[in-house]
This record gives structure tokens, sequence and C-alpha cells, in this order.
């Protein structure tokens, strides 16, 4: 069992988080503004010979070069004029081959596991295998018997395993969440680094048990404990 981790811990992590997510997208988006941009002009004095452009500190000093693309070479085969010359130079270079749909037919497949069986393996259909694979999936092992004396039965096909939690995240923003976070960065509420300047002390809110922590949603503004009781017990055994 893990340690109790007091609420305002939890609360001052995520919120971190969202402030490093809402500088990443906007970063993300401004950068993407100025390549459009820049790829633009770069492609011209690139056309002209300038292949890199260091960038300068007003004082001078060298922080990086950027480095421009050429614009690659593209090759387009003429098909008949290369059969043409492959057949002069290499007569013996041409084969026959079967194409990819003729595994799709029936009658082939029929004829190839007459003539050459060691060739020819049995299989389920890959669009009902997958769809037996996905029902397993949902419904914890389980799949419906649908034909024969047990029809109606569910049969346990698969071992499901709940992994434990790897740590992985990912933001959602709430309506305008990412604007009034920009806003509350703004007036100083919260810090460029996600710290809380401003606001009420977090307090305790009861913890979800073992199974229901590991596919818990916590909800937006009330903060939250990792642990495997209540988050009252955590914060009496600290007092």
């Amino acid at each position: 069992m893990t340690d109790p981790v007091p609420a305002e811990e939890v609360t001052a992590l995520a919120l971190r988080v969202a402030v490093a997510k809402h500088r990443l997208e906007n970063a993300d988006a401004d950068y993407k503004t100025q390549q459009a941009e820049a790829q633009q002009v770069f492609a011209g004095v690139r056309r002209m010979g300038l292949p890199s452009v260091e960038v300068l500190l007003p004082s001078g000093e060298p922080v990086c070069v950027i480095s421009i693309e050429t614009g690659g070479t593209a090759v387009t085969i003429r098909e008949d004029e290369l059969l043409a010359v492959i057949a002069t130079n290499e007569p013996d270079a041409f084969e026959q081959y079967a194409v990819n749909s003729a595994l799709s037919d029936s009658a082939v497949v029929a004829l190839l596991a007459e003539k050459f069986p060691q060739y020819v393996k049995v299989r389920v259909r890959p669009e009902v295998d997958s769809q037996y694979r996905k029902e397993a999936a949902e419904n914890g092992g389980l799949v419906f018997m649908r034909a024969g004396a047990q029809a109606g039965e569910q049969v346990t096909v698969a071992a499901v395993t709940h992994l434990p939690a790897s740590g992985k995240y990912s933001v959602r923003w709430k309506p305008k969440g990412m604007d009034r976070l920009g806003d509350a960065i703004d007036r100083g509420d919260i810090s460029q680094w996600g710290v809380a300047l401003t606001g009420p002390e977090p307090g305790a809110v009861p913890l979800p048990g073992p199974l229901e922590a590991e596919h818990a949603v916590m909800p937006a503004g009330e903060p939250a404990a990792l642990a495997g009781g209540e988050l009252e017990r955590a914060e009496a055994s600290r007092r």
C-alpha cells in the first residue's frame, strides 16, 4: 500500500501540470505561426543559395544556426521505357507473380490447397476474429455462445488483468478553461510555473477504494489524495 499523499500536494501538482500544458499549447500555436511565415521566406532565400541563418543576441553572441533544407529530388520513372531496357539487358529477369487479390478468391485458394496443401492453413476470417476479440475485451473476457447446446450462455475465452496505474495522464480543457487559466496567470493569481499565489487552502475529500481509485476521474477544482483509504484519516494521522 502506498503512503497517503496530502490533498494540497496533489492539487498543487495538478495546477502545475495544467499551467505547463497551457504554456506548451500557446508556445506550440505560436511556433506553428512563426514556422509557416518563416518557411515562405526561407524557401525563397534557399533557392537563392543561402543554406543557413545564424541567430544572434542583441549583444552579437550567437545562440543557434537555422539550417534551411533544399527542395530534395523527385524521380519519376517512365515504366514502359525502363521495362524495354531491362528486357534487352536482362531477359531472364522476368518472373510470374500472383496479385494480392488472388488469395481472396476462394477458387484460387481451393486450387492451391489441392495442388500444394503445405501452403494452405485454416484461420478465422479477420473481421469475425476481430469481432469476438472486441467482445471479450469489453466483457471481462466473456463471449456469448450463439449456437449449440450452450446457446445464450457466456464462456470465458480470455483472462483480464488490471494493470497498476503508470502515471500517464491527459489534460482535457473545460469550455474556456484554457482562457480562464491564462487570465489567472495574467492577473497574478498563479505564477507562470503553476504556483497558486492567491486563493483558499485546499480541503480534505474522501478517497475512493483501491479499485475505484484506479479508474477514478477527479472532479474539476476539487483536491484529492492518492492512497488506499480516506483523506480524512491521512490528515488526522499527520496532526
